[in-house]
């Protein structure tokens, strides 16, 4: 199999291709040469600078004589015209065909473009968004359809977004005709880097709702709907090669996936099942649709169907209280978003809850070998007479939880961060994908349902110390997954693996996601798309309580004693600080930056980031990231008398606040600007981020040039004092 794609999923693919005894063919390009996925796989091939380049994968599925190509996420995925070049290849007469192990060039075509899928599903007689119908042609149309009378659904605000591709890439809320102009063309370049294509459409803006998503893995049928009963368990004699050859799809539908924690339509933190929200009536519903527009585009293979649920006050405001909640919720509405058609990132949470190993399903698929066949034997089957082939609904158990770990940095707008990792350190005892396949959960029908109760932590990561974050690629570093029985063990699974994993060298959000986690909304299930916004609109570090700040101190204290003592040292004398805080044990692991502390009969687990003889460190507890300095009585007193540091002014300077390169220029030397005005825009990670004026004044000097490689804080521009004597110049 060769994998076309790099970092965490190539890693993952990889290694469930190790336990089934499948060799691996990774690519790289010139400037990834060093990522680990490369290792992992059992040769590896350079496709020159891009993983876009159609061409010279084509050239390495050749020369290595690989049999199959699995694409993952991202990148060349969701190109029907990868896919059905690869299917097409021209191979010597005694070779068979290259397997793609992904949907049909057809259905990647027809949901890959979301004009064509709201129109595919509205014909299936699904739920969708009211929106335009078709693309925009220009600027001037958007502008003349906003206006237009004939358009009641369409009212500001709207989704701007790109016609092709997902994952929150060029898409863009507009408020007005100001937004609207503005947006415009940066979300038809961004369509245009990520998927080739820079067509956008004009969707209504549902504020506030529930973001959820069904994974399916669909295949020929096995067996005509005739014969399947409603309950699969009674059909265990399905054939495993044997298709009914009557072009229908058995549709293989999995718990439903909350993903609403969003930042900038790109999701964060997501979990399965969704927690207190849907109705038996409603996930019912949604999956008869969800399998409805599988089968009418004759899917094949792994895929997801997004879909937004609206937000009911009384869903979202009754405390964690199931009290009425089908009364509440009799009549949820939700509309068809759109369909991935590929893996999704959040996969691991689908197979930690049904014990299930989805790259191994869909080699399986890819091969020709269809659904395996316990899946039949332990799903319930949905009967629907408006569907061809079986509707198959995976049983689950258990709650999971995952979050999205990106190098960029929640206290600066999420903008991305580049730099070694050091220090690296990932949680100790986290797994990584299954060493080998377990069992399916049985059916809670079945006398074999009592499963074990266990958690576990799983990491799968794309990185290790010492590796560089570039601005070339994608910033998730990894994805950190909890899994137990109840949703409250989930979240303190997840919170235990942030406590220990030490991420240094660059800006990430680790510490903002412990800070969702600890807050009381997200605890009761309150998680509709505008979470962020609403609670954490401006991320400040998690806010520790007062005892929880007297733990820290007491902490700190001890940890400091303990250093020194180990390095052989003098200790620090403190004062009694008449803390109530029992100390019970210490255990302080200098090689993984990590201290156990016992508090009251309570571990903490505590990073120990920087400890200098000096008496300074940098500790984090429970996402909290805290300079601390122990001192002497004597050293505090005279600390006193020290001079506060001298702080530069930079009012007069526009500095990156981002590493990146500056794309262009909105105003040139000798401009007065308006605060709020754009000044340019600097891309990173392919995405274009508008830097706007902090004041008004006038532009005297530019600093660098169009399509400049910026480092944080690097000086782009500077204001003058607007008087006429002022000298503008270009350095």
């Amino acid at each position: 199999v060769l994998i076309a794609n790099r970092g965490e999923i190539a890693i993952r693919i990889a290694r469930t291709c190790r336990r089934l005894n499948i060799k691996t063919v990774a690519v790289y390009t010139y400037n990834d040469t060093k990522s680990i996925h490369i290792k992992e796989c059992d040769e590896s091939y350079c496709i020159g600078d891009s993983y876009l380049n159609i061409d010279q994968l084509k050239n390495a599925i050749q020369v290595t004589k690989s049999d199959a190509v699995h694409p993952g996420y991202g990148f060349l995925s969701e190109n029907a015209d990868f896919s059905l070049s690869i299917q097409e290849m021209d191979l010597p007469v005694e070779e068979e065909g290259i397997a793609w192990l992904g949907p049909p060039a057809s259905a990647i075509r027809d949901m890959g473009c979301k004009v064509r899928s709201k129109e595919i599903a509205k014909d299936a007689g699904i739920n969708i968004i009211p929106g335009i119908e078709g693309e925009l042609q220009s600027i001037e149309n958007a502008l003349e359809i906003m206006s237009s009378n004939n358009n009641n659904d369409l009212e500001y605000p709207i989704l701007l977004k790109a016609a092709a591709g997902g994952g929150g890439k060029g898409m863009r809320i507009c408020s007005n005709d100001q937004e609207l102009i503005e947006f415009y063309p940066l979300a038809q370049s961004e369509g245009l880097k990520y998927f080739k294509d820079d067509r956008l459409l004009i969707e209504k803006y549902i504020s506030n709702p529930h973001h959820i998503e069904f994974q399916v893995i669909c295949s020929p049928s096995k067996k005509k709907k005739d014969n399947a009963n409603t309950n699969a368990n009674t059909n265990a004699n399905a054939n495993t090669n044997t298709n009914t050859n009557n072009g229908s799809i058995d549709v293989a539908i999995f718990p439903e996936r909350e993903c609403s924690i969003q930042r900038r339509n790109q999701k964060v933190i997501e979990e399965s099942p969704s927690y207190n929200l849907l109705t038996e009536e409603t996930r019912h519903t949604m999956m008869i649709q969800t399998a409805k527009l599988c089968q009418q585009v004759q899917y094949i293979g792994a895929g997801t169907i997004e879909w937004l649920v609206e937000s009911d006050n009384n869903i979202d405001n009754n405390n964690g209280n199931n009290d009425g909640q089908n009364e509440n919720q009799k009549k949820q509405k939700f509309h068809f978003l759109e369909m991935n058609t590929r893996l999704q990132v959040e996969h691991p949470i689908t197979e930690s809850i049904t014990n299930t190993d989805l790259v191994d399903a869909m080699l399986r698929v890819g091969s020709g070998n269809g659904l395996p066949l316990d899946w039949y034997n332990v799903a319930t089957t949905i009967n629907d007479n408006d569907n061809d082939g079986n509707i198959l609904v995976i049983p689950w158990k258990g709650h999971a939880i995952e979050a999205r770990i990106y190098a960029e940095d929640p206290l600066r707008g999420y903008l991305p961060s580049t730099g070694p990792l050091v220090p690296y350190k990932e949680p100790y005892g986290a797994i990584t994908v299954l060493g080998k396949k377990k069992e399916i959960i049985p059916s809670p029908s079945s006398s074999n349902s009592d499963l074990s109760s266990t958690s576990y932590l799983r990491l799968d990561s794309g990185v290790a110390e010492g590796h560089v974050v570039t601005p070339f690629y994608d910033p998730m570093l990894s994805k950190i997954i909890s899994y137990a029985q109840t949703r409250d063990e989930a979240i303190k699974v997840l919170s235990d693996g942030l406590d220990a994993y030490v991420i240094e060298g660059v800006r990430h959000n680790a510490r903002l996601v412990n800070a969702v986690l600890r807050h009381p909304e997200f605890r009761h299930g309150h998680t509709p798309t505008s979470f962020l916004d609403n609670h954490i609109p401006e991320f400040n570090g998690v806010q520790l309580t007062n005892r929880e700040e007297e733990e820290l101190a007491v902490a700190v204290a001890i940890i400091s004693k303990s250093r020194e003592s180990f390095l052989g040292r003098p200790t620090t004398p403190t004062t009694n600080t008449n803390t109530k805080v029992v100390i019970d044990s210490l255990n302080l692991d200098l090689e993984n930056y990590l201290a156990e502390v016992s508090l009251d009969g309570n571990n903490r687990t505590i990073q120990v980031l920087k400890a200098e003889h000096s008496g300074e460190l940098k500790i984090q507890m429970y996402g909290a990231d805290m300079q601390c300095i122990v001192q002497s009585p004597r050293e505090y007193e005279l600390s006193k008398h020290m001079r506060p540091p001298v702080i530069e002014d930079t009012s007069d300077l526009v500095m990156s606040p981002m590493p990146g390169t500056l794309i262009n220029f909105s105003i040139q030397v000798g401009d007065h600007v308006e605060a709020g005005q754009e000044l340019c825009v600097v891309e990173a990670m392919k995405m274009q981020n508008i830097i706007r004026s902090p004041r008004k004044g006038n532009i005297v000097k530019l600093y660098v040039e169009k399509g400049a490689a910026l480092v944080t804080d690097e000086v782009i521009m500077e204001f003058g004092n607007n008087t006429e004597e002022e000298e503008s110049s270009v350095a």
